[in-house]
């Protein structure tokens, strides 16, 4: 191969002959890459990986973005989005806002915002559902873990519990991001 990879990580050997083979890869496997410092070994690799799925092939998902509020409960130190309920520049959408700046040929919508005191656990799970029910084949990505763990505290249910009602509503993936603020460190 022309551009095979030179290991600085020979742990790394073992995964590439696995990938030449087209086997999938183990949790240990995954790990192993992650801890890795040879980047570029790790990414001649996916390079590879890539080619073999899809090779010069570029594909686009037809996203929207929604902020269906930016009324937040939390103050972090990094956030120029969030303000205080009756702040000039408070907004929060309705579904049916929500639901009006989609089109039928969305592939995905993505929905993070503020995280407001006064919704109740129902319209947040209306919000997925009505997502769903009228663009079944988008997928409904919601909700960071931030906004996951708000939801756990205040409706005061398991973190297994919100997703599994998230899910049933319609939820496919979650966004990432916002876990920063867990990290004392990182704030």
């Amino acid at each position: 191969m022309l551009n095979e990879p030179r290991f600085q990580d020979q742990h790394l050997i073992s995964i590439w002959d696995k990938l030449q083979r087209g086997e999938r890869l183990s949790l240990d496997d995954g790990l192993v890459l992650y801890t890795s410092s040879d980047l570029i070994a790790v990414g001649k690799m996916a390079h590879f990986v890539q080619q073999q799925k899809s090779g010069d092939a570029v594909y686009f998902v037809i996203n929207q973005k929604i902020e269906h509020t930016n009324i937040c409960v939390l103050s972090c130190k990094f956030c120029d989005f969030a303000v205080k309920k009756g702040d000039p520049s408070a907004y929060e959408m309705t579904t049916e806002e929500i639901l009006g700046k989609l089109t039928p040929e969305i592939q995905e919508v993505h929905i993070t915002g503020g995280m407001p005191a006064d919704w109740p656990w129902e319209r947040y799970v209306d919000i997925v559902r009505s997502i769903h029910t009228k663009f079944p084949n988008a997928d409904v990505k919601a909700y960071t873990a931030v906004e996951i763990d708000f939801f756990h505290k205040k409706f005061r249910m398991p973190v297994e519990e919100v997703l599994r009602q998230l899910q049933a509503a319609g939820l496919r993936t979650m966004p990432g991001g916002g876990a920063e603020i867990f990290s004392e460190r990182v704030r």
